[in-house]
């Protein structure tokens, strides 16, 4: 029989909290934000259909299916990360390994890839579409760019940018969207979302409703997979600026609602010291500034 195996990730998650008893503290031993980790905590409760964590005012506590859901994944967590250890000593020299969010790498990374190639000759480059945090320190990747709210727990992400974030369709269909002229029109349409609909409630309530009820539609887990089937004719995807440019400037995506709604950012994390990753950092810096600066397209 096929092993069933929840969101890795979430589990990961839950164990560090569960180990440090806080969210936070949890949080801090990822490097990722404490809302993510409570967010992806609550998805693998609602995955399971059990409840893992009583949480209160005055912190988080284990349930019973908690305490026996931790016993049971942590010496194997523990055991994954022996066997990574081991097997991380052997590496490729010569080689950059980068870390990057799937649709920023989908949409805006592999189509620039000749010219990284090309700054960075003789070096092989790693390129990993994702959203989970690398261990800098001990070598699991040299770059990891990131989209967050903020610079992180320990403020060592560098800014690169904070984009404008909007809904889009596909750009034949733009004409059936003509009618929505303000947030609260999307309601009812077929919206996209992630992992959850936690991000278009967030836009919403940032472009200015003051209430947002229940929302509905098809979930598809990684970010770049609801913005193609926008482009397909789906429904309607949240993009940005960045990764959006080229569909936009071609038709192949149409942005509804001209509102400078800016939620998240990409934030830029690198081993010290790594010629290549200095050299990957200008180039990012100025690729950006280049694509904001091109001919777009509405």
């Amino acid at each position: 029989m096929e092993r069933v195996f929840p969101p890795l990730n979430a589990v990961r998650a839950f164990e560090s909290v569960a180990r440090h008893r806080s969210i936070r503290q949890g949080a801090v031993a990822l490097h990722v934000s404490h809302t993510v980790v409570s967010r992806q905590i609550r998805n693998l409760e609602a995955w399971l259909g059990v409840q893992l964590l009583d949480r209160s005012q005055r912190g988080v506590a284990l349930t019973d299916a908690g305490m026996r859901y931790f016993r049971g994944i942590t010496d194997a967590l523990e055991r994954i990360g022996n066997a990574t250890a081991e097997l991380r000593s052997v590496r490729t020299p010569g080689a950059l390994r980068i870390w990057c969010p799937p649709a920023l790498t989908r949409y805006w990374l592999l189509p620039r890839l000749n010219d990284l190639q090309r700054l960075l000759p003789g070096t092989e480059i790693w390129l990993r579409p994702t959203l989970a945090t690398p261990d800098l320190d001990n070598g699991e990747a040299d770059v990891h760019i990131c989209w967050e709210r903020s610079a992180g727990f320990d403020g060592s992400g560098e800014l690169i940018l904070r984009p404008v974030i909007f809904p889009v369709v596909a750009g034949k269909l733009a004409p059936r969207y003509a009618t929505v002229r303000k947030p609260s029109d999307l309601l009812g349409l077929p919206l996209l979302h992630e992992d959850s609909p936690a991000q278009w409630r967030d836009w919403l309530l940032a472009a200015g409703m003051k209430r947002v009820p229940a929302l509905s539609g098809t979930c598809l887990w990684s970010g770049d997979a609801p913005i193609e089937a926008a482009a397909l004719g789906q429904g309607v995807a949240l993009s940005n600026e960045l990764i959006a440019h080229a569909d936009l400037a071609s038709g192949r995506q149409w942005r509804l609602l001209d509102l400078d709604v800016r939620m998240y950012g990409y934030f830029l994390r690198m081993r010290r010291g790594l010629a290549a990753a200095g050299k990957f950092r200008g180039w990012l810096f100025s690729s950006v500034q280049q694509t904001l600066q091109g001919d777009g397209a509405h």
